[in-house]
């Protein structure tokens, strides 16, 4: 039976930042199991492309230092090797007076992640986004969006270059632990690994759970939340990304989001899903056009299509509180050289060579 040195289960963003990784920086051999035709093919490909700060959460939090670190790693990345991508700045607005006690508590959530951040007045957000009708915005200068199919590209084509292999169309169906290494089945091979990395995604709890953990009483269960994107048919001139102020359980709202090409896109919207599709709710229609008309006054229903959606992996529903990522080795659960990755949602895209480097840190 064949054996390699680390496996990884998922070529999502992260996982394809993982093998990057760790093909670069060590001389073990990597094999990235991917159960579909291609990188990136779930929630990877399905957000905002983004590239946050790290201003929403505490800064104790996992999520947060690793968003931090990995913003500047991927700003680094990108003019490395030449990825698309565009530094915009972000405003998060103020919509009414109500809102601005929550804006002046994120701002001091800035200065205790050590971020930059600065008020600006209803009539300097007009300047800078005519379009943009609120009472005051937090300005945060190093947000911006990046093309994520060309950096999952890069990060995929520099990771064969040093020599990671690539299975796709390869389910994982068992894992097995011998007490000295792993034995991994999928729908094509049957094979050894002395590590294991689980970057599954939306089936990370899956992963656990063919280990045989029980991951309801571990806390690694994931629940999908779906968000829908709209995209703005009528031309405005937004050049920086607006973000409302975030809801709960650390749903960021519908924001406005240039593209790479300049056009506009709204969403993401929030609901806990049973099953994976990528369908558009009609329902959830209105409710999304209401929310984003709060600081866009000037839209009409018409004004707004359907774009696409996508599923976040996430460990809590909607109405539970926030937790933040899992990134274990398992030796106290019994599985050493086991890394599991579970809740890797937003600000996950931003994070992913950071996640990378703990990860390789882990080892």
């Amino acid at each position: 039976m064949e054996k390699v040195d680390i496996a990884i289960i998922g070529a999502g963003v992260v996982g394809l930042a993982i093998a990057y990784e760790l093909s670069t920086k060590t001389d073990k051999s990597v094999v990235v199991l991917e159960k579909h035709d291609s990188f990136g093919r779930e929630t990877s490909s399905r957000n905002s492309q983004v590239i946050h700060s790290g201003i929403y959460n505490p800064s104790y939090m996992l999520k947060t230092k690793l968003c931090i670190e990995g913003r500047q790693r991927l700003y680094n990345l990108c003019h490395q090797h030449r990825i698309r991508h565009k530094k915009l700045g972000k405003l998060v607005v103020a919509c009414d007076p109500d809102d601005s006690l929550r804006l002046h508590n994120l701002w001091q959530q800035a200065g205790a992640n050590q971020l930059e951040a600065q008020f600006i007045s209803a009539r300097e957000v007009r300047m800078l986004e005519p379009a943009i009708q609120v009472t005051e915005a937090l300005f945060v200068p190093d947000s911006g969006i990046v093309d994520v199919h060309h950096l999952m590209q890069t990060l995929y084509y520099l990771s064969r270059e040093n020599q990671a292999i690539f299975a796709f169309h390869s389910e994982l169906n068992s894992i097995e632990y011998t007490g000295q290494d792993y034995i991994l089945q999928t729908n094509r091979d049957t094979f050894k690994a002395e590590w294991v990395v689980n970057s599954a995604g939306l089936g990370s709890d899956n992963i656990t759970a063919l280990l045989g953990l029980d991951v309801d009483k571990i806390g690694y269960r994931i629940f999908p939340c779906k968000g829908e994107y709209y995209f703005l048919r009528k031309p405005l001139p937004i050049r920086h990304l607006v973000y409302p102020l975030p809801g709960k359980s650390g749903v960021l709202g519908i924001h406005v989001t240039p593209d790479m090409g300049g056009a506009l896109r709204l969403g993401p919207n929030a609901y806990d899903v049973g099953t994976i599709d990528y369908d558009i709710d009609n329902r959830y229609q209105e409710a999304f056009f209401q929310a984003v008309s709060r600081f866009l006054p000037g839209l009409q229903p018409v004004d707004i299509a359907p774009d696409f959606a996508g599923i976040r992996p996430r460990l809590q529903r909607l109405t539970d509180p926030l937790q933040d990522f899992i990134i274990n080795e398992e030796s106290a659960k019994g599985f050493p050289h086991f890394i599991n990755l579970v809740g890797i949602e937003s600000p996950g895209l931003t994070s992913c060579l950071a996640i990378a480097a703990y990860v390789s840190s882990l080892m």
